[in-house]
């Protein structure tokens, strides 16, 4: 049992190595989601920027027509005013002169205030689509970057993962079992070492007797807290195995 119990430490380092690297294969990736979110927000604003820049220019032309058509009109009704001989429809038709010419008045003055803001509009779009190619270089440098540590990583995966597949066989099914049902419930770790009457895992003290079995090393036996599979430490100063803690990276 104590050979098989060695012998899975060693494939528990490896798990721990793989975990890890499986960890690192998720969070490479967040950077680029980060920027690729900005450039679509970025994309959006520019988008709804153009459609106000068009809208104030559609309305500015609209409203230019309107003064048009009404000076058109106005020239008409002076001429008309100049004929008139009756008071009464002559003050009438004056206001309604006066009245049309406060109008466009106005309207000029909203079309001034329209092209200023279609000018802001353009600059804003201007300076966010130098920052939006800005943006999209960006995304494009970071996303070769995510592509080659992807890759990495995955080489790497794939290296630790045959190593642990030479090893797996020296383990007997019912160990093996118990192991990997641990395993995928506690981030990896399913086999940590007892050291100093504690569980390394958990570091929670382990009963005397329980440490005294774990010495002998004839059993298979596990933390009455974490429930991980626990080697007495010596076992691998004994076998010449290295004795870092598989546990280190990951919380009980």
């Amino acid at each position: 049992m104590r050979d098989h119990l060695t012998g899975l430490y060693e494939i528990q380092k490896i798990d721990s190595t793989i975990h890890l690297l499986q960890q690192k294969r998720q969070t490479i990736p967040t950077e680029l989601s980060h920027l690729e979110t900005q450039r679509a927000a970025l994309k959006e604003e520019l988008g709804a920027l153009a459609s106000q820049s068009e809208d104030c220019g559609k309305e500015a032309a609209n409203l230019q027509s309107v003064i048009q058509g009404e000076t058109i009109k106005l020239k008409k009704w002076e001429a008309r005013l100049k004929e008139i001989r009756n008071q009464r429809e002559f003050q009438a038709l004056s206001r309604e002169i006066e009245g049309s010419k406060r109008s466009n008045k106005d309207t000029e003055e909203k079309i001034i205030e329209l092209w200023k803001r279609k000018e802001e509009l353009d600059a804003q779009i201007e300076d966010k689509t130098t920052a939006l190619v800005d943006m999209e270089t960006a995304c494009s440098e970071r996303r070769e970057q995510v592509g080659e540590a992807l890759a990495e990583v995955d080489g790497s995966l794939a290296s630790e993962t045959a190593r642990r597949d030479e090893l797996q066989p020296s383990i007997p099914e019912r160990i093996w079992g118990r192991y990997t049902q641990i395993r995928d419930r506690r981030r990896g770790v399913g086999l940590v070492l007892a050291s100093r009457g504690s569980c390394q895992g958990c570091n929670v003290r382990l009963p005397p007797q329980l440490y005294n079995i774990l010495q002998r090393g004839d059993t298979m036996e596990q933390c009455p807290s974490c429930r991980r599979i626990l080697l007495f430490e010596g076992f691998t100063e004994l076998a010449g195995v290295g004795a870092e803690s598989t546990a280190a990276e990951v919380s009980a």
